[in-house]
């Protein structure tokens, strides 16, 4: 996992500084690990005031000379990869004084809409209170302006993932037909690199029969698309054995398995392949498991009626005799030398027994069907 460090946007400097009157800007590989930040501005561009959209003391300055009551003007900012703990002011969302003959109505009122998305899914932010009391009103993501002239500041934070914000900054009610000139500042960006998505908290594999299962555990995920599992037999070229769909987004332990059929014969390694929607992966680090084919060693056949032969070299061998509803059946283990062993049977069986071998990396199984 990548150490997070503070990362900032800071309109006047980064990238060098937002040009005046531009309507969009890229900035690339802010910070480490790199995030890049794009900023367009849409909506009735034409009010803008000359020379704005522009870098102030306090963030992106947003001046305007509105016609209508009815305009807007979007901000919209994206992140790639996305980020955590995102947080800036905005300023200045406050309200004109009564407009003479507007009949009750405001030269102005501002309104912010703010919103964000983390990939598809939606993100609303926390948003403060006015740092001057009574300016503005916040409810839910919708600040609106309430006293006159002011310049109040409210926080926004978006604390979990986010990859887009869009600021929409509009009149809001009680406005007269031509408000006029108006404006907000959209305070500089800080946030954190977001990590990537999954907390692993184990990765392990073991032999059962001829298979090799692996199985893990997340504590947590965020924006998890799968898991591609990975095999090598040097640990450094590793292929795509299998793939694995994660949960998404969950704060709860999950569990997952997958079974290798296939296994190579001697030591095997694994790895997790994680990628997330937006195309961020990671690999976990690798984990061994030896794989003894059961051919390769094992030669098992009834010997008589009452008794089955077994050639092996795993030393100190363990054995089960099963029935087909897995009732075990009585036996009785007579060593004969060089690695062979006769595994008398009572009750002797009758049709199709399950033998297995039990050793340190799994148990082998074998059907023997008594003919005798």
């Amino acid at each position: 996992m990548a150490n997070l460090r503070a990362q900032d946007l800071d309109f006047a400097t980064t990238g060098g500084g937002w040009t005046s009157g531009s309507l969009s800007k890229s900035y690339t590989t802010i910070g480490s690990p790199a995030t890049n930040v794009s900023v367009v501005i849409t909506g009735t561009t034409t009010g803008f005031q000359a020379n704005q959209p522009a870098h102030n003391a306090n963030g992106l300055g947003q001046n305007m000379n509105f016609t209508s009551n009815t305009h807007c003007i979007t901000t919209t900012i994206t992140f790639s990869p996305g980020i955590s703990n995102l947080s800036f002011l905005v300023r200045d969302v406050d309200r004109g004084a009564l407009a003479t003959g507007g009949n009750g109505a405001y030269n102005y009122v501002d309104q912010v809409i703010i919103t964000g998305q983390n990939g598809a899914a939606a993100v609303t932010p926390a948003i403060g209170a006015a740092s001057v009391a009574g300016a503005n009103t916040v409810v839910g993501n919708v600040i609106t302006g309430t006293n006159n002239n002011v310049a109040p500041v409210n926080t926004v934070l978006f604390s979990g993932l986010v990859t887009q914000v869009v600021i929409q900054y509009c009149n809001g009610p009680n406005v007269i037909a031509n408000p006029g000139t108006q404006g907000v500042t959209i305070g500089d960006l800080s946030w954190e690199a977001a990590p990537l998505p999954v907390r692993l908290v184990s990765f392990q594999g073991q032999v059962r029969e001829n298979n090799v299962v692996l199985n893990w555990e997340t504590a947590s995920e965020e924006n998890s698309e799968r898991f591609d599992l990975e095999r090598s037999t040097d640990a450094l070229e590793f292929e795509r054995i299998g793939q694995q769909p994660a949960v998404g987004t969950s704060q709860a332990r999950q569990f997952y398995t997958f079974t290798d059929e296939n296994p190579q014969p001697g030591m095997n390694y694994y790895r997790l392949h994680q990628v997330d929607y937006d195309g961020q992966f990671e690999n976990s680090k690798p984990i061994a498991v030896e794989f003894k084919p059961a051919d390769a060693y094992l030669k098992v056949y009834f010997a008589s009626f009452h008794g089955i032969c077994v050639e092996t070299g795993e030393p100190s061998p363990h054995f089960r005799v099963l029935t087909p509803a897995g009732r075990s059946i009585q036996h009785r283990v007579e060593t004969l030398g060089d690695n062979r062993y006769l595994l008398h049977l009572s009750p002797a069986p009758n049709g199709l027994v399950i033998f297995q071998l039990v050793t340190k990396n799994g148990v082998f199984t074998k059907k023997l069907l008594n003919l005798l």
